[in-house]
């Protein structure tokens, strides 16, 4: 069983959403789905979830890291990854408003960014 069909199974058996699930275990939604996607849209790459991220994922499901690692086959599993990149609660919207910018034309991402630093300069006043 794959990481994915893992949280989607889970996910139908406890009737809930990719953001409940997000909730659940501290990730952002958006994260959620690309676990479940399997693939980064922006890079085409495999998605390969730190051990920290694995481990709040099984925290969320209610089972230890050593189970979730012994379902899933042959997962690859950044142990690189610093505490940083696992995705808090308190993280989530900068991670939603990460992902809607990346996913944004050049010229989009130009007139975004004119904008936050319009909000920017207003938080300043």
């Amino acid at each position: 069983m794959t990481l994915s069909e893992l949280i989607i199974e889970y996910r139908n058996e406890h009737g809930i959403s990719q953001r409940q699930m997000a909730s659940q275990c501290r990730l952002s939604t958006g994260y959620i789905s690309l676990i479940e996607k399997e693939t980064n849209p922006q890079t085409g790459k495999p998605m390969v979830p730190s051990l920290a991220v694995l481990n709040k994922l099984a925290k969320g499901m209610g089972i230890t890291l050593d189970k979730l690692l012994s379902v899933c086959d042959d997962m690859p599993v950044d142990i690189s990854a610093t505490e940083k990149t696992v995705l808090d609660e308190k993280d989530g919207l900068d991670i939603e408003i990460a992902e809607i910018i990346l996913s944004l034309s050049e010229s989009k991402k130009q007139e975004a960014l004119r904008y936050l630093r319009y909000l920017a300069a207003q938080e300043e006043n």
